[in-house]
């Protein structure tokens, strides 16, 4: 048909995936669907003049776009020129060209699985309550040891330091006991400025 041509490829040999059936190849994304024959190659007859993708649809494998344009000759048949498609890139962008028939490659494989995690020793060091522990443990155990050796007035002296050091509560709950007895005693009739008032 005039104005029209087919669009032929297969996949790559050196993939373990293009035999599959389910593979399924998509002109515009999904406008017309193409299926692999048993050497792997496919087919689009009568496509148009204009610019179109092709891709593969794969659940193992991903698979680039490719830009397909379709161009017209005076003096002889429509010309297929088959580019990369560049994401994001305007119609007048074409990306590296690809030699035709197309021989699609897998860019990589998909994995749906994520490996099983091995134990790794430093991974305990990352745990906070661990380090609290190991902290616990030096202060319990090992530090008395150091301590031990040290001089006696050394030690008087880091002791007296650390009781400078340590902060001092307020006394919340004597606080709180001064101030309802002294309420008491404002509300008691037999205050001793109540008494001294009666007396005069």
């Amino acid at each position: 048909m005039k104005n029209k041509v087919t669009i032929e490829g297969s996949l790559a040999k050196d993939d373990d995936l293009y035999l599959d059936a389910s593979t399924r190849i998509l002109l515009n994304y999904g406008e017309r669907t193409a299926y692999l024959k048993s050497d792997g190659s496919f087919k689009f007859e009568n496509v148009s003049l204009g610019i179109h993708t092709l891709t593969a649809s794969s659940t193992l494998h991903y698979y680039d776009v490719i830009r397909i344009d379709v161009e017209e000759n005076a003096n002889s048949e429509p010309s297929v020129k088959a580019s990369l498609s560049i994401p994001g890139a305007t119609f007048d962008r074409r990306g590296p060209d690809l030699v035709y028939p197309l021989e699609l490659k897998a860019r990589h494989k998909y994995d749906y699985f994520l490996p099983r995690p091995t134990f790794n020793f430093f991974d305990l060091l990352k745990n906070p309550m661990l380090l609290m522990s190991l902290f616990s443990l030096f202060m319990m155990f090992i530090l008395p040891k150091l301590t031990a050796n040290m001089d006696p007035e050394d030690l008087k002296e880091l002791q007296g330091k650390q009781i400078n050091t340590t902060p001092s509560l307020p006394d919340v709950g004597g606080g709180l006991a001064n101030w309802l007895s002294g309420a008491d005693s404002s509300s008691s009739p037999s205050s001793p400025k109540k008494l001294e008032k009666k007396k005069k």
